[in-house]
């Protein structure tokens, strides 16, 4: 048995006036050492309750009522027994797991076959060793009551008592050791090979050692997750001091008062505590670590919080990593940058990764096994190619059938909701929204069946054996034909929206200078009747900006739109108001942009109030659109809080209808839902548009989503359009970088899919505030042109590229740089990387932080006549030396989006 952690027959559970809420419900889990697992499912299904177990970090009123989890590590278990004396578990840990495992299924009520044998057995088996509780007479007890018939409750009740008794301790080592201890050798006398802790059993303060220093864990909301009034410096060193450099301080004010000011008094071995978390920002890819010690998480972008929160989990170099939906919030080409940093910090620390996630593509890349989670059970498992090629549960193949994929003509969504927790249905919880259900389905046990090759641990909890997936889907709605578009609806151009930004009083009265936000710069966009036009970027490029803009919620500061041939910049606000009829507006987060103390029906009603509508029957004009969006009259009374997330964006787009308009903007309108319920407003979407003739501008960040509702996509990068093209055209052949760095990566569901030659952008979307002169995305490019007389890898260039837009925002720390590779070569003695630079050259340490490989030798020169300038503090001379040498055009004129079927506003591409 190699575990490292196992969570066997797991039960979380939450008291609520209306009863229990079984968020986890018997499950059994193992992550073997280096071993990547997925745990996935639809929201509610129990994976987020099953990590915080895991963490033993459930708190009032949850509670794990039921079952075991272990964490196998030798020297932990060690550790524990020279610090806890009673630490000690006189059985072997194999013994109690069966002992433990075949209770908790006999306290659910099950009668496992032959398990008065198996009791009888492991009787047997103790009678050759030590018994100091005597538990072989507590087996054959519990073995001879359940052949008498006695309830199985009852019978597991007793054994769960029996074993509380003997095992009265949560360290179990291997025999030898165990021999030894019993003996009364001191711990630290005795070599233990094997050893495996009872978190579930062990008191805090054993936990509390655990967490953070054996598991960590990276937690779902970069925000939410980081403490705003503490540097992330700080955030990373707490856990440091208290797994490895001195423990736990007792509770002081002193204390108090050195954990605010880590100056007062000082910190034992705080040098070598900050050195460790500069070299935690370095691995996890912050750039000038040291300088960037000191700052507060607001100053991080999204993407590095998410890196921030995973240098806290690894700091103290953990066994065993719990990802929680680590990439949920991020964009994709942020994600992939998560995911890859993820990838090569699991292969250079060796460890475990515990993934949980909803997203399937991201499963399909990482995860070496994947567990499918419904209602609170783990309803199938196996290796990630078995799961996805050969999904043996009729859950795992439904989900599946829900993603996007550029095959699929229509998504076949699953029906229905995931079950109340509280009062599950009989038999398989899954059978009420089963398209496969039988009889049989509907009470009892359900067997988890072998699948796949017999070599192959692939098991699903389902009493088909196999069902005819080729059946699935062929009811439900077939998928109009091509879309009748007509002549353009909506004509955008030169829309620009600046937001003005001012430092304080003074600055509204003379003036702060030109520190607008530049959100939307210069906008051409046309929407055609009854199309749907793609409109992605990454976060902060302004999509939602515009589709506000175009609307005149956020009028634009400057620039046309004309909807249906009217410039609704030169309407009143009465007139205005008259053409909302025609526009309107399904907002990105439904529970935030619905107001909780108004009933669905209320909402849906009120723009029909506004806009003077259906006077004498607006209760049965709302029924009317309820049914139009597959919602229910019983939730005419409801409160948002009292529906689910699909529930809430099927009344924001019933809202939306309500005044029979032409055009809408669909503002992230699945970003926040599971892939099922994504599947069923995609479709709801597209049947609406079918019926009632809808002009649609999709904004997302979802590519693989875009590409299935999408009829034209244009992609937007810092408040430009870089690139606009048929759906098709512009994912089979697409021509501006940024467009191939974003369908790069789009995770694929599909463990086979090859995705070695995917292009990870660095950094993040700059500042709209000052955005970089001409070609905005050249600070990212990877593809930035050379100049024509300059002999370079581009590669390389890209290098030099970085190096001068770290020189022109001043971002260059000297002294952290020299620090950082002192450090990088003191924890790699045996890395060269030489950055390009000889032996003999001078900064060394410049050459070795800016590049990855060696340079040719004009450049080489030019650049180390930079650093020279740079060391003596001439900025200026510096950046001017490298503008000479390798200004690119990307730099010194914009590029413009042509006029041709498929522009793209980059040099590469010039018409």
């Amino acid at each position: 048995m190699t575990d490292l952690l196992s969570l066997s027959n797991l039960r979380t559970q939450f008291k609520t006036e209306r009863g229990a809420v079984k968020a986890v419900d018997g499950i059994d889990l193992t992550v073997e050492p280096g071993e990547t697992v997925g745990l996935v499912g639809e929201s509610g299904s129990g994976k987020s309750v099953t990590a915080l177990s895991a963490m033993d970090l459930i708190d009032d009123p949850g509670e794990i009522v039921d079952g075991r989890i272990t964490l196998r590590d030798a020297a932990l278990a060690a550790s524990l027994l020279d610090e806890f004396g009673n630490a000690l578990v006189p059985y072997p840990s194999g013994l109690v797991e069966a002992v433990s495992s075949l209770g908790g299924d006999l306290r659910a009520g099950n009668r496992p076959r032959n398990a008065s044998a198996e009791l009888r057995g492991m009787a047997d088996d103790l009678d050759r060793d030590a018994d100091p509780a005597d538990l072989a007479a507590d087996l054959r007890d519990a073995a001879d009551r359940l052949a008498e018939g006695a309830p199985p409750e009852d019978v597991g009740g007793a054994l769960a008592a029996a074993l509380d008794d003997a095992a009265d301790g949560f360290v179990y080592v291997d025999d030898d050791a165990r021999a030894r201890l019993r003996d009364g050798t001191a711990p630290s006398d005795v070599e233990i090979r094997e050893g495996v802790v009872d978190v579930t059993s062990a008191p805090e303060a054993a936990v509390r050692r655990i967490r953070g220093g054996e598991m960590g864990m990276i937690f779902q909301d970069p925000m939410t997750s980081l403490n705003p009034a503490v540097t992330v410096g700080e955030q990373i060193a707490e856990s440091l001091r208290l797994h490895r450099y001195g423990g736990q301080k007792k509770d002081s004010w002193l204390n108090g008062i050195r954990e605010i000011l880590p100056k007062i008094g000082g910190r034992k071995g705080d040098e070598e505590v900050m050195d460790e978390v500069v070299r935690m920002l370095q691995a996890v890819g912050i750039p000038e670590a040291k300088q960037r010690v000191n700052d507060y998480p607001h100053e991080f972008s999204g993407g590095m919080r998410q890196r921030v929160l995973v240098a806290i989990a690894l700091a103290c170099r953990p066994n065993l990593l719990i990802a929680d939906e680590p990439t949920t919030a991020l964009d994709v080409t942020i994600q992939a940058q998560i995911l890859d940093l993820i990838d090569d910090l699991q292969e250079d620390f060796g460890m475990s990764v515990l993934m949980i996630t909803h997203d399937l593509g991201v499963v399909a890349e990482t995860c070496d096994r994947v567990a499918v989670m419904y209602a609170g059970e783990i309803v199938e498992e196996g290796p990630v190619e078995e799961i996805f090629h050969n999904p043996s549960h009729p859950y795992t193949y439904t989900l599946l059938e829900s993603i996007p994929t550029e095959d699929k003509e229509r998504l076949t969504p699953i029906e229905g909701n995931v079950p109340d927790l509280i009062d599950l249905p009989e038999g398989c919880h899954f059978a009420p929204r089963c398209p496969w259900a039988e009889d049989r389905c509907l009470e009892g046990e359900i067997p988890d069946l072998q699948h796949g090759p017999e070599d192959v641990d692939h098991r699903a909890k389902c009493v088909h054996e196999s069902f005819d997936k080729a059946a699935y889907g062929t009811e439900g709605v077939e998928a109009g034909g091509e879309a009748d578009v007509g002549d353009p609806l909506v004509e955008v151009r030169g829309m620009r929206k600046y937001y003005q930004q001012e430092d304080g009083p003074l600055d509204r009265v003379v003036g702060g200078g030109d520190r607008s936000v530049k959100a939307v710069d210069g906008v051409d966009l046309d929407v055609r009747e009854r199309e749907t036009l793609g409109l992605v970027g990454e976060s902060g490029c302004g999509k939602s900006t515009a589709g506000r803009a175009i609307l005149h919620l956020d009028p634009p500061t400057d620039g046309t739109v004309v909807f249906a041939g009217e410039d609704l910049g030169s309407l009143s606000k009465s007139e205005l108001r008259k053409r909302r009829k025609e526009m309107q507006m399904v907002f990105q987060d439904p529970m935030s942009s619905l107001d909780p103390r108004m009933t669905a029906g209320q909402t849906i009603m009120e723009p029909l109030k506004i806009h003077g509508l259906a006077e004498g029957h607006r209760r049965e004009r709302v029924f009317e659109l309820m049914e139009a969006v597959g919602l229910e009259r019983a939730q005419y009374g409801r409160y948002p809080h009292e529906l689910s997330g699909g529930q809430r964006q099927r009344v924001g787009i019933a809202r939306a209808l309500a005044v029979d308009p032409d055009f809408i903007v669909a503002d992230e309108p699945v970003s926040a839902l599971d892939v099922s319920v994504q599947a069923q407003i995609i479709n709801l979407l597209e049947d609406l548009q079918e019926e009632f003739g809808l002009t649609y501008l999709f904004i997302a960040h979802d590519l693989s989503v875009v590409r299935h509702i999408s009829d034209r996509v244009a992609v937007m990068y810092l408040g430009e359009i870089v690139e606009v093209a048929d759906t098709d055209d512009l994912f089979e052949t697409p021509k501006h970088p940024y467009t191939r760095a974003l369908l790069s990566a789009i995770p694929e569901p599909d463990p086979l899919a090859d995705t070695g030659d995917r292009t990870i952008l660095r950094g993040d979307v700059p500042s709209p505030i000052d955005p970089p002169s001409n070609c905005r995305f050249r600070t990212r490019c990877p593809s930035i042109i050379p100049p024509d007389d300059l002999d370079i890898d581009q590669e390389r260039y890209r290098e030099v590229m970085f190096y001068r837009q770290r020189l022109e925002a001043g971002d260059i720390d000297l002294d952290a740089i020299e620090s950082e590779v002192r450090i990088e070569s003191e924890s790699s003695p045996a890395a060269v990387a030489d950055g390009g630079a000889a032996a003999t050259d001078e900064h060394p340490a410049l050459f070795e932080y800016f590049f990855d490989g060696p340079l040719p030798e004009e450049a080489r020169a030019v650049v180390a006549e930079s650093f020279e300038h740079l060391k003596n503090d001439r900025w200026d001379r510096a950046e001017a030396t490298l503008r000479e040498t390798f200004e690119s055009v990307c730099e010194r004129e914009h590029p413009r989006l042509g006029e041709r079927d498929h522009p793209a506003a980059c040099h590469l591409h010039d018409e």
